[in-house]
């Protein structure tokens, strides 16, 4: 009786009205957004691609694509718990055992790195792409984290794939939440099951995004309330789901969080060990622009504010602290997680939403330092390629 008194026509038509809505929306992405998106994506691929060049002529077999390239073995489901690029690496390869198909493979995350940087940019402007925008969005993989993470042969697409699928439910944020909690629940899955180290990037745009909208009064309380909490309920459900169907326990530490008693010291250990390990990964000049960047970025919160200048100031320090404590997602609260560059391909988004912030109108000058710091990263990384 149960099951037939749930099984309504108001529930069946509740359930096609939804099938109808993702329907729509997926025709709305590909005819609106194609034709917004493609030209900046490309411009954006360039860049990565100019910047890459030397990279691509180094060819190495960086750390395990040696192993890969000798044995053809696929172990990231087993190791990583990263079912998504089990899988789809045979595709991608065209072969149950994997080959050194390089650059397709590193071409591949250009390309998605590239639509995830303009997505990201429509996201953090205001549905709006500017010029500038565009470029400052390529902090997003133009930085010494990522750089790592395109030398990998073999795992480089899903590293990508992992901060497209982190971003793209922000393009139906605020219009359906009943699409929006579906879309980032499957993204959050699919960045769980490619490269779990990407998971703040949701986190960051979601903190960036309330504290933005309370400061221009862009959303009413109750439209922020729900925000935050379809945001916060799409992403336990993709970890619940993660923990529950697709982990391996006891692999690399993934599943060692801080007891209860030990939470708060670990995670105050974590915020220090990754300020330190940023500062020690970027010389002193990067430090400098950085700072003042962020200084800007809190000088412009106030300046555009529609609320109370002393609690907007108050917010912006608030929302650059949280940023920054979540820009590895939930491994803050884990145990030894390990300092290697690409550990911190979290802080690419964190630099890029403080980059595009400043290069919205008013005050678009205050963008300066960052195409300063980004011409930085352009230049790196050819001593990067070059090195390999």
């Amino acid at each position: 009786m149960l099951i037939i008194k749930f099984i309504t026509m108001k529930n069946i038509q509740i359930f096609i009205n939804f099938k109808e809505d993702i329907k729509s929306s997926i025709k709305v992405f590909l005819s609106k957004y194609y034709s917004i998106f493609s030209k900046p994506t490309l411009f954006i691929f360039f860049i990565f691609f100019l910047a890459l060049l030397p990279l691509f002529r180094a060819n190495v077999n960086y750390i395990d694509d040696s192993e890969r390239a000798l044995n053809g073995g696929r172990d990231w489901a087993y190791l990583h718990s990263r079912w998504t690029s089990e899988y789809l690496s045979v595709f991608i390869h065209a072969d149950s055992k994997l080959r050194d198909i390089a650059p397709l493979t590193q071409i591949l995350a250009i390309l998605l790195i590239s639509l995830s940087s303009v997505i990201l940019c429509w996201v953090i402007s205001e549905k709006k792409l500017t010029r500038l925008g565009v470029l400052l969005a390529a902090f997003l993989g133009l930085s010494p984290f990522f750089l790592e993470c395109f030398a990998f042969k073999f795992d480089s697409p899903y590293m990508a794939l992992s901060i497209l699928a982190s971003i793209f439910p922000f393009l139906f944020a605020f219009k359906n939440k009943m699409l929006f909690f579906a879309t980032s629940f499957l993204g959050l899955l699919i960045m769980l099951t490619t490269y779990q180290l990407s998971s703040g990037v949701y986190i960051m745009i979601v903190i960036f995004l309330l504290f933005n909208s309370w400061n221009n009064k862009s959303l009413g309380a109750h439209e922020m309330r729900d925000f935050l909490l379809v945001s916060v309920m799409s992403y336990l459900s993709a970890l619940v789901v993660f923990r529950i169907f697709f982990l391996q326990t006891k692999i690399f530490g993934y599943n060692n969080f801080f007891p209860a008693n030990e939470m708060t010291l670990g995670v105050i250990g974590n915020i220090r060990d990754n300020f330190g390990e940023i500062i020690n990964n970027f010389n002193d000049n990067w430090v400098y622009v950085l700072t003042l960047m962020i200084i800007l970025f809190v000088i412009k919160f106030v300046l555009i504010s529609k609320r109370n200048k002393f609690a907007s100031f108050v917010l912006a320090l608030m929302a650059l602290f949280l940023m920054f404590v979540f820009f590895q997602g939930f491994f803050i609260f884990v145990d030894k997680v390990g300092s290697v560059p690409r550990y911190f391909v979290g802080f690419n988004a964190f630099i890029a939403i403080v980059a595009l912030f400043l290069a919205r109108p008013p005050f678009r000058f205050f963008a300066t330092p960052a195409v300063v710091l980004l011409y930085c990263f352009f230049v790196f990384s050819f001593m990067f390629g070059n090195a390999l």
